[in-house]
């Protein structure tokens, strides 16, 4: 099984309504590092904010999202504070449909473990967005980026779900960290160049969004001039979801990618269709959180670096759906949104819109997403499934097979 992340990254589009990064980061004494209130699940790390005193939220740190604000998946908390919109504006993002309408409050103090940040502005896409029902399952409400990304040494490690914030004067790096350059572009966008081995030919330079919101591992724009192009062997999937819609495309298995000292081989790699990311600059693609989350990443975005060094996860293989299935968190258990063909799940009757509710008899609605990939992504297997579909609980036996 496959659950893929959302896909979140976002390109605003009103420079007069979001001022230029750097200018917006506004001194916050911090004199040691902080450790921030996080959790990690699916190939995200979530961490608890309030707004204006707000109960806590629970928002993705996105490395992707660059401007000094915070989005909100939808308007759910500016109407219960009573905020007045001052200005709206289309939202540039992932997906294949339009580009929503959000609603800019300002004047907003943010607080994180305790920092405060005051006059930011937060933006809230509109209530029944599409996305906002994507992520209503999740336990976050939205996304937060270069508020703490421009100030900070942000220190992320995903296998124990924890973030830090160091101050940036005087950071040493830990012992055995790979330091690799970073590009930060006119909007904020972060870049890594680097270089990939798609299959048996040559080393090809690329540069990537390293965006610590998405949730696959690699994502490239097919570009046959520059001779990136999905593998022989792929599958057409869907990919996630993003501020615009979802996402579709092919997944294959990209040779080798490079990261400073650092080989990762045989990489789960989705091509999107064209059109369903935001034009962000010159990229081939964006680096997200399946590879991220192999190490603790040190993130020193003003210094133009950052630090890989190797965590818990960083020998474990990039693994695919076994048995077919790609699904996204429902409140109830998993939502079927694709059935790849020929695969266990297809042979065993499953359909698109099905509801999977348990899993070798452990109820889905309170599986985390990683332990979920683990059970289900192994081939060779035999599970027990059982899934809702047409009004009625149906239980079967996959046996899960490699499929990519």
């Amino acid at each position: 099984m496959a659950v893929f992340g959302k896909v979140l990254q976002w390109a605003v589009l009103a420079a007069a309504v979001i001022s230029a990064p750097w200018a917006a980061a506004s001194p916050v004494a911090l004199q040691q590092p902080i450790e921030v209130p996080a959790q990690a699940d699916g190939n995200k790390i979530s961490v608890q904010i309030q707004l204006d005193g707000s109960d806590p939220i629970w928002v993705v740190l996105d490395s992707g999202a660059p401007p000094p604000i915070v989005l909100l998946s939808d308007d759910r908390l500016p109407r219960e504070m009573g905020w007045t919109s001052t200005a709206q504006f289309p939202l540039g993002g992932a997906g294949s449909g339009p580009r929503p309408m959000v609603d800019v409050f300002a004047g907003v103090s943010v607080k994180v473990a305790g920092l405060e940040f005051p006059d930011q502005r937060v933006l809230a896409l509109p209530q029944g967005n599409s996305f906002a029902s994507h992520t209503a399952a999740t336990g976050w409400e939205g996304v937060i980026g270069g508020l703490l990304f421009n100030r900070f040494v942000v220190e992320q490690d995903y296998a124990r779900g924890r973030i830090v914030l160091h101050p940036r004067d005087g950071f040493q790096a830990p012992q055995g960290a790979t330091e690799l350059p970073l590009a930060v572009g006119p909007a904020g966008h972060v870049f890594v160049d680097t270089q990939l081995r798609l299959q048996e030919g040559p080393l090809k330079p690329v540069r990537l969004v390293v965006d610590s919101g998405a949730g696959h591992a690699l994502s490239l724009q097919s570009d046959e001039e520059q001779g990136i192009l999905p593998p022989e062997k792929t599958v057409e999937a869907y990919l996630g979801s993003g501020v615009s819609g979802e996402l579709h495309g092919k997944v294959g298995r990209l040779s080798e990618l490079h990261l400073g000292e650092h080989v990762l081989r045989d990489v789960v790699t989705s091509f999107p269709e064209a059109g369903n990311m935001p034009n962000v600059g010159r990229r081939n693609g964006n680096l997200g959180m399946g590879v991220l989350r192999r190490f603790v990443v040190y993130f020193d975005i003003p210094g133009r670096r950052m630090f890989l060094l190797p965590g818990t996860d960083y020998r474990e293989p990039f693994e695919f759906t076994a048995t077919g299935l790609l699904v996204r968190r429902h409140s109830d258990g998993y939502e079927v949104v694709q059935v790849l063909d020929g695969s266990p799940a297809a042979q065993a009757g499953i359909t698109k819109g099905a509801l999977l509710t348990a899993v070798d008899g452990q109820a889905t609605s309170s599986m985390r997403q990683d332990d979920l990939n683990d059970a289900m992504r192994q081939p060779n297997t035999t599970l027990s499934v059982t899934f809702r579909q047409d009004g009625r609980e149906q239980p079967v036996t996959l046996t899960t097979r490699k499929i990519l």
